[in-house]
């Protein structure tokens, strides 16, 4: 007669989902009470990345609370704090333009720190290995990405071939860079959509004497909330590209306005290179087939046979 065995639940991830649910209400309830304390400031315009970043937080308390069966929230959990603490940065600072480098970050370098910590958690070897194997990579990745579009391009900077200037021109006013000449025609202003302010301006684009084509710089304000921004203007080819941003114009001055100009050479080569990075970063980063052992057989011998 068999005996049936017993089958327990852990109790650690029996209530990993209650845990879960518990921690979350009580980020949730905390965010509603900034939420009020901070109302009447500037808190979440430059806060707001914590909500990815409780999120992270609550999938790590899953991981732990779940023990070694739910070390696979390590990989997620990870993944998103990374991001939160990437749009922090670049909100507290705004040079969102380090996108351009922080992606290495993300991956492979937060999905590698997240295999690594789900193969500590659980105690593989393999994972571990991997893990390590991935933040190397992607940290490389991200300082050899950040020196070329930082330092020699000039992303978001003075780069070494990167050209910037800023100045005021008047109406039919003109300014060189490079091989480009701008000229300045006017500039208007009109409502956009619900409290929305558009100021644009109108200028031609030149190059070597040939007309190209009309530039729109435009800067955006929002009246309820005083805040302006800026949208850019730009020409790309394969060679270069030229960028025009809209800094500053009165009204009571319209016959003027001051323009930041940017030539960046080979750009769009930047992005092939990223994607020759990314190529790379798969291909190092691609798990390897486990090694099984074969037992090797002994050959049968024959008996021998007697006369």
């Amino acid at each position: 007669m068999g005996i049936g065995k017993e089958v327990t639940v852990e109790p650690q991830k029996r209530n990993a989902g209650a845990i879960a649910g518990g921690v979350a209400l009580i980020a949730f309830g905390l965010l509603v009470l900034l939420g009020q304390i901070f109302a009447r400031t500037d808190f979440w315009k430059n806060m707001w990345p914590i909500f990815p970043i409780a999120l992270g937080v609550i999938f790590y308390v899953v991981m732990f609370a779940g023990g070694k069966g739910a070390a696979g929230f390590a990989i997620p959990a990870t993944i998103i704090t990374m991001i939160g603490l990437i749009l922090l940065f670049q909100n507290l600072t705004g040079q969102w333009e380090t996108w351009s480098y922080a992606w290495a970050l993300v991956f492979p370098t937060s999905i590698g720190l997240g295999l690594l910590i789900k193969g500590l958690w659980e105690e593989r070897e393999p994972d571990v290995r991997q893990g390590r194997q991935m933040v190397l990579v992607g940290l490389i990745i991200f300082v050899a990405a950040a020196v070329f579009f930082a330092v020699i391009i000039g992303i978001g900077a003075g780069g070494l071939y990167q050209t910037e200037r800023q100045i005021r021109l008047g109406a039919g006013e003109s300014v060189q860079i490079g091989d480009f000449e701008m000229v300045f025609n006017s500039v208007t202003r009109f409502a956009g959509a619900d409290d929305l302010l558009i100021t644009e301006a109108d200028v031609d684009l030149y190059k070597n004497g040939e007309f190209l084509r009309t530039l729109n710089p435009q800067i955006e304000f929002y009246q309820r909330s005083g805040q302006p921004m800026t949208i850019p203007s730009a020409r790309s080819t394969i060679t270069e590209d030229f960028y025009v941003i809209l800094v500053n114009w009165e009204p009571t001055t319209a016959d003027s306005a001051t323009f930041r100009i940017f030539l960046n050479p080979l750009i769009n080569w930047i992005w092939t290179g990223g994607l020759v990075f990314l190529m790379g970063t798969l291909i190092a980063a691609w798990p390897e087939r486990e090694k099984v052992p074969v037992r090797a057989r002994k050959p049968a011998v024959a008996a021998a046979s007697g006369d």
